[in-house]
């Protein structure tokens, strides 16, 4: 009732119709039924003006056309949608739904929607004045219009056909049923053979099936424990790497967290019993003492960071970060060890140099390389930090004059199997965590590391990061479409 209303212009006695047809399909739980109507509505409250209510109207029935997969219908929605924003003057807008609707049909073949969807665009160009696009969209319209309405005379003239083929087939039935009379006598004689035959017949179908049966039983059966045996084969290489963390872990704290731990001890110990003579003997030995708590402070948070990492609890919060903060934040917390050690710190780079990474992972990358650089530069050495940037991304290195790595040990620094490491300049230890860190927060961040060295003549550690406005950010109107 609906359908005829609208088709007789009766809007409101329409609107009625679908409205109650609506609250039906809801009761029933139709969903199809349900963005039949919603569609309808929406077309119906468009004619009427209410464009606000319409454009609603449309995105529900899209909404519940996309559960049900129906590209036709989806195709009418945007087209919809459409239409409403040309009628609101929108015609950029409308003209991105309407090439959607056209994207989205595809190749359903020739119907009244696509020829429709042409004459829409062809309006809308016409709005925007682009008369060369909107008359080549109403020849697309006039073409496809001509080419549905000889899809239809084609299909009236295949019904004919079948028609005609269907009354000459049951005349040939008639006579064919005559002739079958004639035959029934010899077909009774030859009945029980045909029935003996069929009998043996389904017994090695039967045999035949039954058989195919077992053997597809045995092969589901053999790929099942196929599955389970490439299950139990991942399960023994999760347990495998989870050992080696619990190993490396009791290692770090049996052994490089007991020893700063106790040599602290002993110091507070000494201080408490009054041991020193002077006051600059027990300025020595606190600032030892100090150092001893930057290492374990260090040690601790670079444990913390791998831990987390080899749980995969780790994900990047990339951001637009600059650069230069970061490596002044760093500076500041390893001037002092520096400074002790009488290395110069020198710093190349400019105002700002802005990448998209994660602040954090980054900081700790700086850190580790700056803290590794004191570490194994003797006294009066001279560390060079810089950064450079490309087209395509942002290079920071720390060079040092220290004592350099041997060739045979430089693919060792990065191997998460190996956690590397050896005594600083001052005999500082190291747990081997902070390189593979570096490793692991570069790569998550899109970039690489990577070193040179010279034994006896100093080390350059490098990495790189995508550039800030290497990555594009757009919002796409109809990214859900």
């Amino acid at each position: 009732m609906g359908v005829i209303s609208s088709n007789r212009h009766k809007l409101v006695e329409a609107k009625q119709y679908y409205t109650r047809a609506l609250n039906v399909y809801k009761e029933l739980d139709n969903q199809r039924g349900i963005a039949n109507c919603l569609l309808n509505i929406g077309v119906i409250l468009q004619k009427q003006g209410d464009m606000p209510l319409a454009f609603e109207h449309a995105l529900q029935a899209m909404s519940l056309y996309k559960e049900m997969n129906d590209h036709n219908r989806i195709s009418q929605c945007v087209n919809n949608i459409g239409v409403i924003l040309d009628k609101l003057g929108s015609y950029d807008k409308a003209i991105s739904y309407y090439t959607a609707a056209l994207k989205i049909i595809g190749d359903m073949g020739v119907n009244n929607e696509v020829a429709r969807i042409y004459n829409n665009l062809s309006k809308a160009y016409a709005g925007l004045e682009n008369y060369k696009e909107a008359l080549y969209y109403h020849e697309k319209y006039k073409s496809y219009s001509d080419s549905v309405l000889s899809l239809a005379k084609s299909q009236q003239i295949a019904e004919l056909q079948t028609k005609y083929e269907t009354q000459k087939k049951e005349q040939l039935i008639e006579l064919q049923q005559a002739k079958l009379e004639r035959q029934k006598l010899l077909g009774n004689t030859l009945l029980g053979l045909t029935i003996s035959i069929l009998l043996v017949a389904g017994l090695i179908i039967y045999a035949y099936v039954q058989k195919r049966l077992d053997n597809e039983k045995i092969t589901q059966q053999n790929v099942e424990i196929a599955r389970q045996n490439e299950m139990l084969g991942m399960q023994k290489n999760i347990l495998e790497e989870l050992n080696q963390t619990k190993d490396k872990l009791f290692s770090v704290i049996g052994h490089d967290l007991r020893g700063p731990i106790a040599n602290m001890r002993s110091i507070f110990d000494m201080v408490l019993e009054d041991e020193f003579t002077d006051r600059k003997e027990l300025f020595d030995v606190m600032k030892v003492l100090r150092d001893k708590t930057c290492d374990t402070h260090n040690l601790l948070e670079n444990l913390l960071y791998w831990s987390r990492s080899q749980q995969g609890r780790i994900t990047p919060n990339q951001g637009v970060v600059d650069l230069t903060e970061l490596v002044e934040e760093s500076l500041d917390l390893i001037k002092a060890d520096a400074k002790v050690k009488g290395i110069d710190l020198e710093i190349n780079m400019g105002e700002a140099v802005l990448s998209y990474c994660d602040a954090d992972m980054i900081n700790l990358v700086l850190r580790n390389l700056l803290s590794n650089a004191i570490k194994f530069t003797p006294s009066g050495g001279r560390i060079l930090l810089k950064i450079e940037q490309s087209d395509k991304h942002i290079k920071v290195s720390v060079r040092d004059t220290g004592i350099g790595v041997p060739k045979e040990n430089l693919p060792k620094l990065f191997d998460k199997s190996t956690y590397f490491t050896t005594y600083g300049t001052n005999k500082e230890k190291g747990s081997g965590l902070g390189l593979n860190l570096c490793r692991e927060f570069v790569e998550a961040n899109n970039g690489s590391i990577a070193v040179d060295s010279q034994l006896g003549k100093g080390s350059e550690f490098y990495f790189t990061l995508p550039l800030a406005g290497s990555r594009k950010l757009a919002d796409r109107q109809l990214s859900d479409v």
